[in-house]
């Protein structure tokens, strides 16, 4: 079913959903526990508001819609209930009046879902996240038949007003919660917790810093496809945060699709049986008008202590959950209980967690507490600059001890490295004899290309042996990306009849890069490709191939927004991970062409000479999830530094040289691996 889950990323209703469980964002129960004691206390119905650091936080349909980008306008209903026999095992489900849940699911049903139909799976997979994650049902709930008459057609899936459905159900879930928060034992919270959860850590950014880490600071789309972590937070963290919050910390009352701070006056938010409160009017007023909190009192319902499940799940979607009686569909009747899971002993570690919310609490206590006298102030700034010029000198004398060494070493370095120089002959293996390649258009600076492969080969080798943090990558050569554009010429010649070389499809079965080879299938056990690409004759880009988006996102220094080289791996690559899946899945796949799409840099690279650095950094940056900001023309000499310094360490690496010295040519090499320029 692995194409199907890619399909259920790829969905519009449920891409974003999806991203939460593949950035691994932990649930803290914790934190969501003690906002849900500080909440205000109004007379509206379906929207709740709470308070932090004084500062009053709103959330309503329009923050909600802002987090999940779940659809919240209601279409006419009328066929809603209407569904067609097609024969298939919810057809039957429904006939004979049957019951199902999330449990009988997982323990029974998925033996022998290969022999259900594709829709069936497809209507399987939808439910599951609607049922488990959307709308947060416990596993041993009955799902509804009306969800299942929905899955069995996708497009009444995609028009119905899941937003609004299960923002109503989290609301009233919430307010069914409030009797709970007094009793000294744990409770389940019901409904999509996360987007609970994911809106805190957007109105308090500094929880959400404590949590986890943003994706990226430029993502656009709903905000729970932009957080990742797995750290723990503690009621005393909460409390130290609020404590120590000035007026320099960002708080944020209300959050919408166009950004923080705004206040969108739209019908679509606007909910059935909603009640007007002038307090709350009173509060969005001071809102546009920027008022200061910091001196406001606020009646604030103050529960007595209580613990929350914490919830550490091994799925998102086992977030527990009663009944939809409270919503706006009908829903069929059925019986429901909430049991109270004892905690979960799994231990799930964050790296760097601890430290990023010991640098927020101290700074955030710092700014409070600390105020320097100008004279101390400017003693300390002398100080520091001191001691950086001093480390800056030492610094620059060792690299140029270091780059000294480096060039003495070059010559044993070439014997140690010389077999991660594989170029491909591709004129032999049924190409045409008199076709010789371009001297002009795909040369590429010797001393470059050995270089960047070396890089690749290292990045490589640093996934495989788990000394970096990324998986499911794969990382290709020159020379790949060589073969890709010069094959894209057979395939213009010839599109009907063009069939891909054979070398390539070694690539995307890991055995190709031969030196660091992962043997790991693309769109198996691969999701995303990064290669370093030359264009134009005299540039390098790098490029970064994701299977499960179907896109191809390119770095480029120099701010270009098209490159006809890219449009080769656009459309090879496609055919290259088809043909290389299972043979009972290649009908799944197709081959048309990815999506490309030019990463917003800037221009860079001034020296006009430092395009190949550039193209290495961006991988190394996006792989591990840094900004590509860190990379600039200010410190570009620095980094190609580095790079000279990692590959001076790797050729000294004994677990490197003992890999190297066990290397064998896969037999895919024997007659076709020559040096070509």
């Amino acid at each position: 079913m692995l194409c199907l889950k890619n399909m259920g990323k790829r969905d519009p209703v449920l891409t974003h959903i999806m991203a939460i469980q593949g950035h691994g964002l932990k649930f803290s129960g914790k934190l969501v526990h003690s906002f849900l004691c500080k909440e205000l206390v109004t007379s509206k119905k379906h929207e709740k508001w709470f308070v932090f650091a004084r500062t009053p936080l709103r959330f309503s349909l329009q923050e909600y819609h802002a987090v999940t980008g779940l659809k919240i306008s209601r279409e006419s209903s009328s066929d809603v209930v209407k569904w067609k026999d097609d024969g298939g095992f919810w057809s039957k489900l429904l006939k004979g009046d049957g019951k199902i849940t999330l449990k009988m699911i997982r323990k029974e049903h998925l033996k022998e879902v290969h022999n259900w139909t594709r829709v069936d799976r497809v209507g399987l997979i939808y439910l599951c996240v609607i049922m488990g994650v959307v709308m947060g049902r416990d596993e041993k709930v009955n799902i509804p038949h009306l969800y299942i008459k929905l899955v069995m057609d996708l497009d009444k899936v995609r028009k119905f007003h899941w937003g609004l459905h299960s923002y109503e159900f989290l609301v009233s879930s919430m307010q069914k919660t409030k009797k709970k928060l007094d009793n000294k034992e744990s409770y389940i919270l019901e409904g999509f917790t996360y987007a609970f959860q994911i809106w805190i850590m957007e109105a308090v950014p500094d929880s959400g810093e404590i949590l986890g880490r943003r994706v990226s600071n430029s993502f656009i789309g709903p905000r729970c496809g932009n957080w990742k972590g797995l750290a723990k937070v503690s009621y005393e963290d909460i409390i130290q945060l609020e404590d120590s919050f000035d007026e320099k910390g960002d708080l944020f009352s209300v959050i919408s699709v166009t950004g923080n701070g705004d206040v969108l006056i739209s019908t679509n938010y606007k909910t059935k049986g909603g009640m007007e409160d002038e307090r709350v009017d009173l509060l969005l007023q001071r809102i546009r008008g920027k008022f200061d909190w910091s001196n406001t009192e606020w009646p604030v319902l103050e529960p007595e202590e209580t613990e929350m499940e914490e919830a550490e799940k091994e799925d998102i979607g086992s977030e527990a959950e009663m009944s939809v009686d409270d919503t706006d569909v009908v829903a069929d009747t059925e019986t429901s209980s909430v049991n109270v899971a004892g905690k979960s002993k799994r231990k799930i570690q964050d790296e760097g967690a601890g430290t990023r919310k010991k640098n927020l609490l101290c700074k955030r206590s710092a700014e409070r507490k600390l105020t320097l006298d100008p004279e101390t102030k400017s003693f300390i700034e002398g100080l520091i600059h001191t001691s950086v010029t001093f480390l800056g000198d030492r610094l620059s004398a060792q690299m140029e001890k270091m780059e000294t060494g480096f060039t003495e070493r070059m010559g044993k370095m070439e014997c140690e490295v010389s077999q991660l120089r594989e170029v491909i002959n591709l004129t032999s293996e049924g190409r045409k004899a008199n076709q010789s390649p371009s001297k002009s258009k795909f040369d590429q600076p010797p001393a470059k290309k050995k270089e960047i492969d070396a890089v690749m080969f290292l990045f490589r080798e640093r996934t495989t042996l788990k000394r970096w943090k990324p998986r499911r990558v794969a990382f290709m050569t020159v020379v790949f990306s060589n073969m890709i554009k010069k094959e894209y010429n057979c395939f213009l010649e010839c599109k009907r009849k063009y069939t891909l070389h054979s070398l390539l499809l070694e690539f995307g079965k890991g055995i190709l890069p031969p030196h660091g080879r992962t043997q790991e299938i693309w769109n198996v056990d691969v999701d995303r490709l990064y290669v370093p690409v030359h264009v134009s004759g005299n540039h390098w880009i790098a490029l970064c191939i994701s299977f499960v988006t179907r896109s191809i996102d390119v770095f480029d220094c120099s701010g270009r927004k098209r490159y006809k080289e890219v449009d080769a791996f656009a459309l090879l690559v496609p055919r290259i991970v088809k043909a290389v899946q299972p043979t009972r899945d290649q009908k799944d796949f197709t081959v048309g062409a990815y999506t490309v799409f030019y990463v917003p840099i800037g221009k860079l690279n001034k020296s006009a000479c430092d395009c190949g650095v550039y193209a290495v950094k961006f991988i190394e940056c996006h792989s591990l999830g840094l900004e590509l900001a860190l990379v600039n023309d200010d410190n570009i000499k620095e980094a190609h530094q580095r790079i000279l310094w990692d590959l001076w360490e790797a050729a000294n690496d004994p677990e490197l040289v003992d890999r190297m010295s066990t290397y064998e040519p896969p037999e895919c090499l024997s007659s076709t691996v020559e040096e070509i320029r």
